[in-house]
């Protein structure tokens, strides 16, 4: 098992990450623009991205792949793990978008039950305001009081699909609806929605879900807790945890560490063999996280000549919810010792570092880390 960690592991030391996420300005959306609100928002968490020459073209169409990228991103749920699969015959295993879709399934944003999902076809208003509705806790109506409310607000109610009907109306009480200026009284269910459309909706089902997600989405939600050792230096603000820089973390070695045997460029495997919790009991680090690094200096311990020292740089965390990312920071194995043992092994120098597997030994933190509660999700810048 141990060997099948380590090959796990080194190939991805290879690879490089791009974290850097840049908010983005679109010189066709101005200030002036009827969503510019939500267009720029949502851009700046990177919910919606524009195009190569940087433009966002608030008019063009999306996608019912792009479209459920956008809900799931919307409601920070694109990192939550994939507890059921459902197969789409025109949705493979390798389509860019088969793990967005696969949530929006489960959270039950979309019917999963159909032989095909459609991911090239375009949008339509129907599609998105289904979409948005269920994705929300909401009070019943019955179909005779919601078309009381479309005839109220559209010329064109009778158009409505009869299974839209409550969801249309929903919508409509809520705020949701995105309305094209001097197109306000027009649902038109059945036309395809553009970008900017689409931005104002998901923005808005958003501020809703905060409020009344639906119980899977609420699950997934809420900050998760759990037994473990306890970071004291670990701060909780709403959602997140952060775990300043410099903190020490315990960590368990996978195999044996040695300042007599092991040398410089190896690999070194450890794991957390228990969750990582604040004070409050929210797990910031999961148990089964595997933290992998590279020996940077070695120096064999000899009597009356020098002390053993190990120390490992850490470069990536490999999580139980399949994130595989940067984990900058130092292991230090020096044994920490009281003053008078400090004094005595100054003096009587000879001290090896003989660490077997198992052993818990510390990864000083380089950078903070942010954690998403909901899901043990890891940011690192």
């Amino acid at each position: 098992m141990k060997k099948f960690l380590v090959l796990l592991v080194i190939p991805i030391l290879v690879l490089s990450f791009a974290l850097n996420s840049f908010a983005q300005e679109f010189p066709d959306v101005n200030e002036n623009h009827w969503a510019y609100k939500e267009i720029e928002t949502l851009a700046k968490e990177g919910v919606v991205v524009g195009y190569p020459d940087g433009s966002f073209k608030a008019d063009s169409l999306v996608d019912r792949a792009e479209f459920s990228t956008m809900v799931i991103k919307a409601l920070a749920q694109e990192h939550s793990p994939i507890k059921t699969e459902i197969k789409f015959e025109d949705v493979p295993y390798s389509h860019w978008a088969y793990d967005m879709i696969q949530r929006a399934v489960y959270f039950e944003l979309i019917d999963g039950n159909a032989k095909n999902f459609d991911p090239d076809g375009y949008v339509t208003k129907a599609h998105s305001v289904s979409v948005a509705i269920n994705a929300l806790e909401t009070r019943p109506i019955t179909p005779a009081k919601a078309m009381v409310v479309l005839s109220q607000n559209y010329t064109d109610f009778k158009d409505i699909p009869s299974w839209l009907v409550v969801p249309a109306a929903k919508a409509e009480i809520l705020g949701i609806t995105a309305k094209i200026p001097g197109e306000e009284k027009e649902f038109a269910a059945m036309k395809n929605a553009t970008r900017a459309e689409l931005a104002v909706l998901v923005y808005k089902m958003r501020e809703e879900a905060k409020l009344n997600p639906n119980k899977k989405l609420a699950e997934a939600m809420k900050p998760k807790k759990g037994e473990g050792i306890v970071i004291p230096e670990a701060k909780v603000k709403g959602p997140m945890g952060i775990i300043p820089e410099g903190t020490l973390l315990p960590i368990a070695l996978v195999d044996k560490l040695s300042s007599q045997t092991n040398e410089e460029g190896e690999i070194v495997l450890t794991t957390a063999n228990k969750n990582l919790i604040s004070k409050e009991g929210y797990i910031l680090l999961l148990e089964g996280s595997n933290i992998a690094g590279e020996i940077q200096e070695v120096l064999v311990g000899r009597y009356f000549v020098r002390n053993g020292k190990v120390i490992v740089e850490t470069n990536l965390i490999s999580t139980p919810i399949g994130q595989k990312t940067k984990f900058d920071g130092i292991i230090d194995t020096t044994p920490k010792r009281n003053w008078i043992a400090r004094i005595l092994r100054a003096i009587f120098k000879g001290g090896k570092i003989n660490l077997k597997a198992g052993d818990v030994v510390y990864v000083k933190l380089d950078h903070p880390l942010k954690i998403d509660l909901s899901c043990g999700w890891i940011f690192t810048k």
